[in-house]
């Protein structure tokens, strides 16, 4: 009789473990699936902008490698843009975002009714991001994905 409780017990142990082990992971696993396209965004309002977009932006993304004719390259890696000063003609322009970082990054311009960001670009994979009706000025750049800007992912627009 004192073995059958016993192994009673270690079932009813054995059970209790398992479900204090596993019902965590299950939760955490579930927040985690629900939080992962969950880019932050941060709205810096340090840096100066002189002047302000006549249009709203336009965004498309695409997994190919191909760079639009005509666009403008900018690299996202761990923690910077390449080139960190991007200098474009007034008008529409076509920015070719190329994520060579090992997280997820974007890019977004300060604009006069405040930041308008790309879609998030994955590892590997690129985004074209399209502005509309650029006017002459200096904007500031900066990943919004929550902790890039203040680690310095951070730069310059400047439209001519």
């Amino acid at each position: 009789m004192k073995e059958k409780l016993m192994k009673f017990d270690r079932k009813v142990s054995m059970k209790s473990l398992a479900k204090l082990v596993v019902a965590p992971v299950v939760v955490l696993s579930a927040v985690l699936v629900l939080t992962a396209g969950c880019g932050g965004s941060t709205n810096s309002s340090s840096g100066t902008e002189s002047s302000s977009m006549a249009s709203s932006m336009e965004m498309t993304t695409t997994t190919t490698a191909a760079k639009p004719a005509g666009a403008v390259e900018v690299d996202l890696s761990e923690y910077m843009f390449d080139p960190s000063t991007v200098q474009v003609k007034a008008g529409d322009v076509t920015f070719y975002l190329v994520n060579k970082g090992t997280i997820p990054h974007n890019f977004a311009i300060k604009l006069a009714s405040g930041w308008d960001a790309s879609p998030d670009v994955d590892v590997a994979q690129s985004a074209t991001f399209v502005v509309k009706g650029l006017t002459p000025g200096t904007y500031d750049t900066e990943c919004t994905v929550a902790g890039h800007a203040q680690s310095g992912m951070v730069g310059k627009l400047v439209v001519s």
